[in-house]
This record gives structure tokens, sequence and C-alpha cells, in this order.
């Protein structure tokens, strides 16, 4: 009985933890939203938790309720066509901008500051992390 009992408990305990079904959920954003372009061409997330999206129009950061937008106009980047984002060890993140359908430009911005940067200025004649 003892066992009948344990069993029964633990069976109804587990199905409280898990539910009925998973319904998730979409949010759609769009430039109405704070985005500077509806065209995305890649979607980064940093060590931090933003999402970064890479468009026609600038960087955008995204912290789960709004926008920040980094443009040649706003923050200093050399193109407002971005083709990615990537993060070094450092919380660096490497802005890859595009000109004539190609890698044309890399900067380097620190996403606590907004600061950019060129990778010369950045690393000032030291040795490139990679060759």
């Amino acid at each position: 009985m003892k066992t009948a009992t344990l069993c029964l408990l633990v069976s109804l305990s587990l199905r409280a933890q898990v539910p009925e079904r998973y319904l998730p959920v979409v949010q759609h954003y769009s430039v109405e939203q704070g985005l500077t372009n509806r065209f995305v061409r890649d979607v980064f997330q940093d060590s931090r938790g933003f999402i970064w999206l890479s468009t026609h129009f600038g960087l955008n950061r995204f912290d789960g309720h709004a926008f920040t937008s980094y443009t040649a106009q706003s923050h200093g980047l050399r193109s407002n066509i971005i083709a990615c984002v990537r993060e070094d060890p450092d919380g660096w993140l490497w802005v890859f901008q595009i000109e004539n359908a190609e890698i044309y430009y890399i900067q380097l911005l620190n996403p606590r500051t907004g600061e950019v940067q060129s990778v010369q200025d950045h690393f000032g004649g030291r040795r490139l992390p990679f060759e």
C-alpha cells in the first residue's frame, strides 16, 4: 500500500510540473517598432543576451523590449549596410560592413559605451588576434 501511495504521489507531482501543451508566443517586429530597415541580413545574440540585427540601414540592438540603432549618422559606422556582427572574447563586437556585394570594412563596437573604432585604432599597432 505504501508503494502504491508513493507511486501515485510521484505521478501526480510530475503531471503537475509538465504543462498540457506548449503554445509559443510569436512577436513580429518591423520598422514601426523601431527596426531601422525591414531587410535583415543576420541575427546574432551576444554574451549578455542582446539580439543584434544587421540590416541595410545600420545595426540594431534588441533588448527584448526596444531597439537601439547604430548607423553611420549616429555612431560613425563607415557604412550602413551591415553583413553581420560577431563578438570577441573581450566583449567587443566586430561589425562587418558591405559595399558592392563584398565585405568592405570592419569596425569594432563597444556595446557598453557605443564607441566605434577601426581595427587599426583598436589594436594600435599590437598584433592582431589572427593571421
